[in-house]
């Protein structure tokens, strides 16, 4: 099986896991809303904010067009009504998960894929990425879908740790 490799991914590793069991191992964020159109821009910068800056993904620009292209279903359609976003209490963005439906690349495995999951540094460590990992996977679940699955850079041990928590199990590396 393939593992996708996302933006400056050192060493990624594919984890799946059930839809039901991640919908019920935490809480939801409380404010969020699906994602839209209009948050393309907001999500190339929080991209930028959050990841690595390494080719071919080493400028602004260039987290825009890979945005761009991610909207504009490059990997899989968008899954908008899956793909939170995060508000504060005064209606501001500060994370988000973006989902396919599903992965259109060889090897890919069946199911909803999560893209991208990220949450604005300074917001880091109050259980939004959590909170959305589950609202995504309380609406995938409901869709009857019965996996997710994404890709996280091996050395992301805070990722690793929370996508255990809510039940991934890892399934490649590489």
């Amino acid at each position: 099986m393939d593992v996708q490799r996302g933006p400056a991914m050192a060493e990624p590793v594919l984890m799946v896991a059930d839809a039901e069991a991640v919908a019920g191992a935490g809480l939801e964020w409380p404010r969020w809303r699906p994602m839209e159109r209009q948050d393309l821009d907001w999500h190339a910068e929080m991209s930028w904010l959050v990841h690595p800056h390494a080719p071919p993904h080493d400028s602004p620009e260039a987290h825009l067009e890979l945005t761009k292209s991610a909207f504009d279903g490059e990997w899989g359609e968008v899954w908008h009504e899956a793909s939170p976003v995060a508000l504060s209490e005064d209606g501001e963005r500060i994370g988000t998960v973006l989902v396919v439906r599903s992965l259109e690349r060889p090897g890919a495995p069946v199911g909803a894929y999560v893209l991208n999951c990220m949450v604005d540094p300074a917001w880091k460590r109050r259980g939004i990425a959590e909170g959305l990992m589950v609202a995504s996977a309380c609406v995938i679940a409901n869709a009857a879908e019965q996996r997710i699955a994404l890709s996280v850079d091996a050395q992301n041990e805070g990722a690793i740790a929370l996508y255990r928590k809510l039940g991934f199990e890892e399934l490649a590396r590489g």
